[in-house]
C-alpha cells in the first residue's frame, strides 16, 4: 500500500522512532519472544532507515512536499501498531506534564495524521 507523508511528518515519524527504540525492542522481545522479537524489530529498523533516508535527501523549504511510501502488510500493522500505543503513552505523559507547548502538540498532532491514514488504509484493503 502507498503512503503519502509530508517532509514534516516523515521527520517527526523518524525522531519518535529514534527515540522509542530501546524501548520498542525490549517489548518486541517481551511480547514476541527472542527470535519473532527480532524479525520485528528488524522490520521497524528498516522502517526508520527508510525514513532517516528521505530527510537526508531534503532540500530546505520542503517541509509540506509529499514523499510516497510502499508499505506492506506487516509494515503497515507494526507501524500503525507503534503509533497507536505511542501516541497514547504521549499524550498521557504531555498531559501529566501539566502544560503541553505548541511544538508538542504539533509533533502529537502529526503522529495522529500519519495514524489515521494507516488506519484509513487498513480498512481499505482489509488489513488485520
Amino acid at each position: 500500500m502507498i503512503v503519502r507523508l509530508k517532509n514534516i511528518d516523515i521527520g517527526v515519524l523518524c525522531l519518535h522512532m529514534s527515540i522509542m527504540r530501546q524501548n520498542v525492542r525490549k517489548g518486541f522481545k517481551r511480547t514476541y519472544g527472542k527470535e519473532e522479537g527480532k524479525k520485528r524489530l528488524t522490520l521497524f529498523d528498516e522502517v526508520k532507515g527508510l525514513l532517516e533516508f528521505e530527510l537526508n535527501q531534503l532540500d530546505e523549504g520542503e517541509a509540506n512536499k509529499l514523499k510516497q511510501f510502499y508499505f506492506d502488510d506487516n509494515t503497515l500493522m507494526m507501524v500503525s501498531s507503534f503509533l497507536d500505543f505511542y501516541t497514547m503513552k504521549l499524550a498521557s505523559t504531555l498531559q501529566q506534564a501539566g502544560k503541553i507547548n505548541v511544538e508538542d502538540q504539533g509533533q502529537l498532532d502529526s503522529l495522529h495524521l500519519i495514524k489515521k491514514q494507516l488506519d484509513q488504509l487498513k480498512a481499505l484493503h482489509k488489513v488485520d
